[in-house]
């Protein structure tokens, strides 16, 4: 797919960041986010810089580009990723294709969750 298209999205809101973070953060990861900012920040951080620098190479990542869904896909990723079950689950080499791969259908859509249903970060 030589001649498949993607452009770097503008870099999303701090706050935006934050409540999607804590959005996808597994259970136990997401009470460590609201007793530990600096947490929050770090992950913050993290998912700003891949979102700066990730681009499709496989055509399940182009999928998800021509999807919508590669940013939530990027933050869920990023975020659990500091979660002990998720890795486990999602990047057992005897149990997954690839790391992080899902079936994107499956992940709750952030932009449809209306913002009272959106964990707190305050």
């Amino acid at each position: 797919m030589s001649n498949f298209h993607y452009s770097t999205p503008d870099p999303l809101p701090t706050r935006t960041l934050a409540d999607m973070i804590v959005f996808y953060a597994h259970p136990t990861l997401r009470l460590e986010l609201i007793n530990d900012e600096s947490l929050l920040d770090e992950i913050s951080a993290e998912s700003a810089a891949m979102i700066a620098t990730w681009s499709p190479e496989t055509n399940w990542e182009r999928t998800i580009v021509s999807h919508g869904r590669h940013l939530q896909w990027l933050v869920w990723q990023m975020t659990n990723r500091h979660s002990d079950p998720m890795i486990e689950m999602y990047t057992d080499a005897d149990d997954v294709t690839a790391p992080w791969v899902i079936e994107i259908e499956t992940l709750p859509d952030y932009r449809q969750q209306l913002p009272a249903l959106r964990p707190d970060v305050d």
